[in-house]
């Protein structure tokens, strides 16, 4: 069994990547979000991913956004906590085949995912860097509480203290193309400027309106 589960934060306005308000407004911003979570969805629906969302108590607000979907509350203090819960309560199902993927990614396709669980039958865990040294996917079966061990989560080296830590617990790694993630206005002109947006997506029509 293959299990994909898309981590995001509930798409309420003035509450999501709010450094990008520095150049647009907050209701632009929620429009920006929606749009990158309804794309990463509508891609990898041949998996029928899991959203797995935060804060607690928002559920009907992701059921009004985004409907019919098999919805899970991220738990932890932080990021490393929330993805070891969620591949410990895989594990425990008996589902090894587990990659967990950001929303925020716009130009990750399908291909990636097929490619990160094609890697997972030789490797212990799949990652795929982001250019600001974090990364947009992690998977496979090597997933333990060592491996999230002295990881500074608003830091610049996220994926390379996780993938050393991987190392040094022997665990095989491969890596998948570098990707940019978007948190800052200069993200969005790269993406733009980068021509790799479908043009038929929600994220490329957003960003054309506001352009």
């Amino acid at each position: 069994m293959k299990e994909v589960i898309v981590f995001t934060k509930v798409p309420e306005r003035g509450q999501v990547k709010t450094r990008l308000q520095k150049r647009y407004s907050p209701y632009q911003v929620e429009e920006i979000y929606i749009a990158f979570l309804e794309d990463t969805i509508d891609k990898l629906r041949d998996y029928y991913p899991w959203i797995a969302y935060y804060p607690e108590g928002k559920a009907q607000v992701m059921w009004n956004l985004f409907g019919d979907r098999k919805y899970m509350l991220q738990r932890g203090r932080d990021m490393g906590e929330k993805l070891l819960n969620v591949f410990t309560d895989f594990y425990k199902m008996g589902v090894k085949d587990l990659l967990v993927v950001g929303c925020d990614v716009p130009t990750l396709r399908k291909e990636h995912i097929d490619d990160a669980f094609d890697l997972m039958d030789v490797n212990d865990l799949v990652l795929g860097p982001c250019h600001d040294g974090g990364f947009y996917l992690i998977g496979g079966g090597g997933a333990r509480k060592e491996l999230f061990e002295g990881v500074d989560w608003n830091g610049t080296d996220i994926f390379d203290k996780t993938k050393a830590n991987a190392e040094a617990l022997g665990l095989k790694v491969a890596i998948l193309p570098n990707l940019r993630d978007v948190d800052h206005p200069e993200d969005i002109d790269a993406l733009w400027s980068s021509g790799e947006l479908d043009n038929g997506s929600r994220t490329y029509m957003v960003l054309k309106k506001m352009r």
